[in-house]
């Protein structure tokens, strides 16, 4: 086989695991210089979809093509999470055209419509790796969720991620606490409704400093806070 052959082999092989998708990073990789990227894409040997971006064409796109997209626009930082993660493991039900759930570290810059960016860093254990991107296991989705869902959603999405992973109500309320008054009160109050027992607490319940902290991080959303964003991802 030709060098040229076994590029275009080895580019191949790599778009096939990422639903046909590939980054001009990855394909420099590969052995295709910045020149030789912009021949194959003008003459339409690859799509190109954005910025540092294309496409091989004759792969087909497969079932969350949307989402190894953005995982390879976040550059291999991002995870999908939040509520696009919770629908992939089957805690919410599916949406049309919802917008894609992504954390990344929280030093992230970058910025696209079409995603929402949470900034917090996510361990390797709480990752599920996918077929070109990775996504919060179902204790850290549930987790990431609670201070989101309301009181009448969160005790499904619970019992359903209970029945998906292997952590149990001590390990989710230990977790729970590491994240804050905000979750562990939800987390609490989701146990309630699922045993049917009444649950007292209520936010006004909480100390006023706590109750003041939580107002002043709502305000200025930081490592946990989700970003709409407005530079339109067609312009990377």
């Amino acid at each position: 086989m030709s060098l040229q052959g076994q590029h275009r082999r080895e580019l191949f092989d790599l778009a096939l695991r990422q639903a046909g998708y590939f980054t001009a990073q990855q394909a420099l990789g590969v052995g295709y210089s910045y020149q030789g990227q912009k021949y194959h894409a003008d003459v339409g040997n690859w799509r190109r979809v954005g910025r540092g971006l294309f496409r091989l064409p004759e792969i087909p796109q497969g079932e969350h093509a949307e989402l190894v997209r953005w995982s390879l626009w976040a550059r291999g930082e991002g995870a999908v999470s939040h509520r696009t993660a919770a629908r992939l493991w089957g805690l919410l039900p599916e949406l049309e055209d919802a917008a894609v759930d992504l954390t990344v570290p929280p030093g992230y810059r970058r910025r696209a419509r079409g995603a929402r960016l949470y900034r917090a860093e996510v361990s390797v254990a709480d990752l599920d790796q996918r077929p070109g991107f990775r996504v919060t296991r179902p204790l850290r989705t549930v987790l990431d969720l609670a201070p989101e869902l309301s009181a009448g959603e969160l005790p499904a999405v619970l019992e359903r991620a209970l029945d998906r992973d292997s952590f149990d109500l001590p390990t989710l309320r230990r977790a729970a606490d590491g994240r804050g008054a905000e979750t562990a009160l939800a987390v609490e109050r989701a146990v309630a409704a699922l045993r049917g027992d009444p649950f007292p607490g209520a936010v006004s319940s909480l100390p006023r400093e706590a109750t003041e902290n939580q107002a002043i991080e709502s305000e200025v959303p930081e490592d946990s806070g989700a970003e709409e964003l407005g530079e339109d991802w067609r312009q990377w």
